[in-house]
C-alpha cells in the first residue's frame, strides 16, 4: 500500500512540476552519507586522541 503512495505521490509530482522524489531521495543520501562519514570520523578521532579535531569541517568546507 505505501508503495502505491509512493508511486501516486512520484506521478502526481512529475506531472505538476517536472520533479521526481527519487531524485530527491538520491541527492539526499548521497549528501547525508558525506555527513554520516564525517560525523564517524570526528567520533574515531576524539575516542582515540581524548579531543576533537576540526580539520574534518576544513575539509568539508
Amino acid at each position: 500500500m505505501a508503495c502505491l503512495a509512493f508511486v501516486g505521490l512520484n506521478a502526481l509530482l512529475a506531472a505538476r512540476f517536472g520533479v521526481s522524489i527519487l531524485n530527491y531521495t538520491i541527492a539526499g543520501l548521497s549528501v547525508s552519507s558525506i555527513v554520516i562519514v564525517s560525523a564517524i570520523g570526528l567520533t574515531l578521532i576524539y575516542g582515540i586522541r581524548g579531543f576533537a579535531n576540526f580539520a574534518h569541517g576544513d575539509i568539508m568546507a
